[in-house]
């Protein structure tokens, strides 16, 4: 797994297009994605690797799926914290809570272009379908 852009650079130097079946670009290099900062999302979108990120900017950029927490839980959690730390809380005895609430989102556009049949189970799990 490639975890920094310097590590995408070396990779994708020593890897041809065809050595790709797919890619996941975890939230550090997907959030780089918004200013074009990253190789490896000029590297998948130029070479049509379907990829999936973990941020909500994959499929709007035409990519072909995200998945991730859902995020208006995670700020109403995220609120009531600082609203107990804020009350005199000692942060170290709260509990780190993990997300439960998930989205996944499919671009079937992207799908097409890559001519990628997505199967209809997963189409039926998804949160939300990009036509």
């Amino acid at each position: 797994m490639i975890w920094s852009a310097s590590g995408v650079r070396v990779v994708s130097a020593h890897v041809s297009p065809s050595g790709w079946n797919s890619a996941f670009l975890p939230s550090t290099l997907a959030a780089a994605k918004v200013t074009k900062t990253v190789p490896i999302v000029e590297f998948v979108t130029q070479h049509q690797i379907p990829t999936m990120f973990q941020l909500g900017e994959g499929v709007r950029g035409g990519d072909l799926m995200e998945f991730g927490p859902k995020s208006d839980p995670m700020f109403r959690r995220a609120a009531a914290y600082i609203d107990k730390i804020a009350n005199g809380a000692d942060p170290a005895t709260l509990p780190a809570v993990e997300p439960i609430l998930f989205d996944l989102v499919i671009n079937l556009q992207a799908a097409k272009q890559m001519r990628i049949e997505i199967p209809n189970s997963l189409l039926l799990q998804a949160d939300r379908v990009i036509e």
